[in-house]
């Protein structure tokens, strides 16, 4: 009988998941029912204007297109001090091609500092190295506290 009692167990356990199946294992699900990344929340072009919800120990990404060889980058230009600037670098090219598109990706991580909770509005630009503004891309995100 508790043989039985423990393949029962087993067979429901394994049988339920607090992950949605269109997730990879890597993913979870988040509080706004975008995906979490490997301990990280990604936005992209698609989440301009957005408000997200973390919680304390997930790190942010943004991705944006950027093409560093025409002299452009995004610029965090506004945010809270205690959020910080985030820390900038580029994905290589997927095409091989010499001046293509690249990712910049803003990353704000519990690595390299205690991120606040509270709720934080965030904007970026899209300046060439002369000043020149040619887009702008902003979301505002609450961290919040809890058990991790």
């Amino acid at each position: 009988m508790r043989l039985l009692t423990s393949v029962f167990i087993a067979t429901a356990i394994s049988g339920c998941s607090s992950e949605p199946s269109n997730l990879s294992p890597s993913e979870t699900q988040g509080v706004d029912g975008k995906a979490l990344i490997r301990g990280q929340k990604v936005l992209t072009e698609a989440d301009n204007g957005i408000t997200v919800r973390i919680p304390e120990g997930i790190d942010l990404a943004v991705h944006l297109k950027s093409k560093p060889s025409a002299g452009y980058s995004w610029v965090v230009t506004e945010t809270n001090p205690g959020l910080g600037k985030g820390v900038s670098s580029y994905q290589p090219s997927t095409s091989g091609l010499l001046g293509a598109d690249r990712t910049q990706v803003i990353l704000w991580s519990w690595s390299n500092a205690i991120l606040p909770v509270g709720v934080h509005q965030v904007k970026l630009e899209y300046r060439r190295f002369n000043g020149e503004v040619a887009g702008a891309f902003s979301f505002t995100v609450e961290i919040y506290g809890g058990p991790r």
